[in-house]
């Protein structure tokens, strides 16, 4: 069973599915985990910025981030409409214009995610030491600091009209599917899917989705942020 918290921020709202009450953020530079831990300083990314990984070490580049890829194999004849198809030969339909009668035959999309900002921590006090950096610092009171960061994304980044967004563990498996059966189709997180050798940094990404397009990742300092937070020993 999901353990699902919705936080009702009074100009927006942010969900918390399945999260810890108490997370980790790495650094590899110790003035940036002192500048978290003492100021509140961070840096929000973004999913498409993760693909660029020529900018990022290469425990946190994905070239992948946000990609999917769908195939579907018709076991029967079936009529694929928009009102039934899977987003990425949704896609599909709605450049054509005309529903697709499928019998037998072999579809395949490539679906993407919308950009949209992130913040990546783990749930684990050790896993991903080894490739995020020895600086740690724990996040104690996690809907408490979600909610005061996105009042902050709200009114004095001024990125998000309606903030919203929420935070959930990562799901590591293979980016692609493949049914026999529209039936069958079960919409995946896309901004949440890691690869299964990425499995033992048991990561949570927070997701806030902008306004408009195009977005880059920025740098921050909120200091409401301070109270919950600590620096254990790893």
């Amino acid at each position: 069973m999901s353990d699902i918290q919705v936080l009702e921020l009074g100009v927006g709202r942010f969900g918390l599915v399945n999260v810890p009450r108490a997370v980790y953020k790495y650094f590899d530079d110790a003035d940036h985990a002192h500048n978290f831990f003492t100021r509140g300083v961070l840096r929000i990314g973004t999913l498409h910025d993760f693909r660029r990984i020529e900018t990022h070490v290469d425990a946190r580049g994905d070239a992948e981030e946000g990609h999917f890829e769908y195939g579907h194999e018709s076991e029967s004849p079936e009529l694929i409409t928009l009102e039934n198809a899977p987003p990425p030969i949704r896609q599909l339909i709605q450049q054509t214009g005309i529903p697709i009668a499928s019998n037998g035959g072999v579809l395949s999309a490539r679906g993407e995610h919308s950009d949209c900002y992130l913040f990546c921590i783990s749930a684990s006090a050790h896993a991903a030491a080894v490739d995020y950096g020895s600086q740690c610092v724990r996040i104690d009171d996690v809907p408490n600091f979600f909610a005061a960061l996105t009042r902050h994304m709200y009114a004095v980044c001024q990125l998000l009209t309606e903030p919203h967004g929420f935070a959930a563990p990562c799901i590591y498996r293979e980016r692609k599917r493949v049914s026999s059966s529209i039936a069958d189709f079960q919409e995946l997180p896309m901004a949440f899917i890691k690869p299964p050798t990425r499995a033992s940094d048991e990561e949570v990404r927070a997701v806030w989705h902008p306004d408009g397009h195009p977005i880059k990742p920025f740098v921050t300092e909120c200091g409401e942020l301070t109270p919950f937070l600590s620096r254990p020993a790893v």
